[in-house]
């Protein structure tokens, strides 16, 4: 992907029980950030061509983040680099954001005249049937997940009922005065995202992004998922308020109230949850938190109608990622119908027009 060994890896925008959720808001934020070049144009226009030769010209002044897209995680949704302070993002549906801060801190580059409007007319039919085919499956997938995370849901009510919180709590508050400092006049900032998503592959992660990230990485072993969402909440907000930054990677079934995983580069230390979702502790290194230590142990009677219904998210997911890959085929064969009309020479020309803007924003401020 790029020259730059330690680029880390997420997803900015995924599928979730709720939608398609689009983290890019986050983003346009003056006083944080130098510049954000968004790239318009329909897919296979050269959009996350032209994020990579932006990233491979700007790797060697700073670790990028390269966010992936869910429909095809080898292809780009955007760059950034915090360092720099600037973030070139493919504006496509469904993770297109409206300006606020147009001409002197965002600005739109359009890439729609790549392809000859004379072909793709005669193409016309084939584009709008592949065009409803992706719809179609996208929205299927979208209710199987809201169906699986209704069953989530009700697992992590009934877990709750066996939670010790204030356990919890005091774990969280051992944490912060040891570790969290508070820093004056300053409260930390939050970079929400995925670290997990449901692609067209399948459920896909970027493990390698805790050791990247932190020294010290603690596993949360959570079968029911109530003990990693309070801890990793309360970890999150006493960050924040204390003056640390803080990567938070959002759970897919429950993006507005569920983080997966927890970084704080700050202190290179970062929280990661392992489950039968996303076994990552069989891919990381680290100390394990096992939930049973905040959990009454009663709840193993409970046991068996917990694993039948996470039995029943299994299932249900299964049948979400092949919506999403039919989904996701339609997407590749309409790329391919837009790539054979590219003009190369217009997108290199778009690249370094990029390339100037960006050297002119980050050096002037």
């Amino acid at each position: 992907m790029s020259s730059n060994d330690n680029a880390l890896h997420f997803f900015l925008g995924a599928h979730t029980s709720t939608g398609f959720i689009n983290e890019y808001y986050q983003f346009q934020d003056p006083t944080t950030l130098k510049r954000i070049i968004y790239l318009d144009g329909a897919p296979g226009m050269g959009k996350s061509r032209v994020i990579k030769r932006i990233a491979d010209e700007f790797c060697h002044y700073s670790t990028p983040y390269f966010f992936h897209c869910s429909f095809s995680p080898s292809t780009l949704d955007a760059v950034f680099f915090p360092a720099l302070g600037f973030l070139v993002a493919d504006n496509c549906p469904p993770h297109s954001v409206s300006s606020k801060y147009s001409g002197y801190f965002e600005n739109s580059v359009s890439l729609n005249d790549m392809c000859s409007e004379k072909a793709l007319l005669a193409l016309r039919p084939q584009l709008t049937k592949l065009s409803e085919i992706k719809d179609k499956y996208i929205n299927k997938c979208h209710r199987f997940l809201c169906a699986a995370a209704t069953i989530n849901s009700d697992i992590y009510r009934a877990a709750l009922d066996y939670t010790d919180k204030d356990k919890i709590n005091r774990f969280v508050s051992r944490f912060t005065y040891k570790y969290l400092k508070p820093k004056p006049f300053r409260k930390g900032r939050e970079l929400r995202c995925f670290l997990t998503a449901l692609t067209g592959a399948g459920i896909m992660a970027f493990p390698e992004n805790a050791r990247k990230l932190c020294n010290n990485i603690y596993i949360i072993d959570d079968t029911f998922g109530a003990v990693s969402r309070l801890l990793l909440n309360g970890l999150c907000t006493s960050a924040v308020n204390n003056g640390y930054d803080v990567i938070s990677c959002r759970c897919p079934m429950s993006p507005l109230d569920k983080i997966e995983h927890l970084f704080i580069p700050d202190l290179s230390v970062g929280f990661v949850t392992s489950n039968k979702f996303h076994p990552l502790a069989e891919n990381i290194e680290g100390q394990t938190i096992n939930a049973s230590r905040f959990t009454d142990s009663t709840i193993l009677a409970k046991k068996e109608s917990f694993l039948f219904n996470r039995k029943s998210v299994v299932q249900i997911l299964s049948e979400a990622a092949n919506s999403i890959a039919i989904a996701s085929n339609a997407h590749e064969d309409m790329k391919k119908i837009y790539m054979s009309s590219i003009n190369t020479d217009k997108i290199d020309s778009i690249t370094q027009s990029c390339i100037k803007d960006i050297k002119t924003a980050i050096s002037s401020l």
